[in-house]
This record gives structure tokens, sequence and C-alpha cells, in this order.
């Protein structure tokens, strides 16, 4: 009887380390009251014309990041942000023409019969990628370059 009380103890443990795990990865929605202070007034600071669209928090290997997504005349912008206000990364719509030469060099050359669905300036510390989502038919690659054109990862997206 105690052994199978102290199995049932294991299992019942192990499912809840599980769940914790999983809900630690998942972003869940905020409101403004819920967002820390030095976050709203980093935010309106950095983008005094944004309108919000939603507030988010997600923990990311243990350390709470919070976002701001948002809309800045035809600019859509997601910005992350530690709960100091400090900026972890910044995410903003983009128009084609606006990429890199060298990246628009290599959609054409490696994706020439694609059409670009959108694209996206990433930026993270210094590092700066572009990630744009090719469509062929119905498919959707999305590939993240560099500035210099190469690619740093290449996934077909998968609709949710």
């Amino acid at each position: 009887m105690k052994r199978s009380s102290l199995v049932l103890f294991i299992l019942v443990f192990a499912a809840a380390a599980m769940m914790a795990q999983s809900n630690e990865d998942q972003e869940q929605s905020l409101k403004k009251k819920d967002m820390p202070k030095a976050i709203l007034d980093a935010f309106a600071k950095s983008y005094p014309h944004a309108v919000v669209k939603g507030y988010s928090k997600e923990v990311e290997n243990g350390a709470a990041e919070y976002e701001v997504e948002s809309k800045d005349g035809t600019v859509s912008r997601d910005v992350s942000y530690a709960a100091d206000g400090s900026v972890l990364a910044v995410e903003e719509s983009m128009a084609y023409a606006d990429l890199p030469e060298a990246a628009r060099a290599a959609i054409t050359k490696e994706y020439p019969k694609h059409t670009v669905a959108s694209c996206e300036k990433a930026t993270k510390g210094s590092t700066t990628q572009y990630e744009v989502h090719l469509k062929l038919g119905k498919k959707t690659t999305e590939v993240l370059f560099d500035a210099n054109g190469a690619v740093v990862q290449k996934e077909p997206k998968v609709k949710k």
C-alpha cells in the first residue's frame, strides 16, 4: 500500500512540474494596470504617437518579459521589456522596399517564384535581422535574414 501511494505521489508531483513548466512558456494577456510603471513610462517616452493594441507577459528562461503591442501610423510594433523598463527586443513591420538591398537580392535569387507577404525588422540588443514571410501558392515560408542577405533561419509557417 505504501509503495502504491509513493508511486502515485511521484506521478502527481511530476505532472504538476510539467504543468508549471508549460505555463512558464505561455504568453499571458495583461491589462494596462497590470504592467510595471517603468515599462509604461519607457514605451510612452519612446513611442508617443503609438496606439497600444495590447499587453502581455511571458516567462523566458525564468525571467519575466513584458510586451507592448502597438500601431504607429502604418507601422505595427511589438516591444519586449524587462520589468525595470529596459528594452529587450523590438519587432516592427516594414515595407519590402525598406529591406537591405542584400536581403532583397537574396529573395530574388533564392525565391524567384514567391511573393512577399510581409516584412519585419527585429532588433535584439545590437543585432538586427529581417523576417520575411514568402508565399508560394498556399504555402508560407518564414525566412530570417541578416543585413548582409544571409539566411539565418528558414521554416515553413504553420497556420494556427
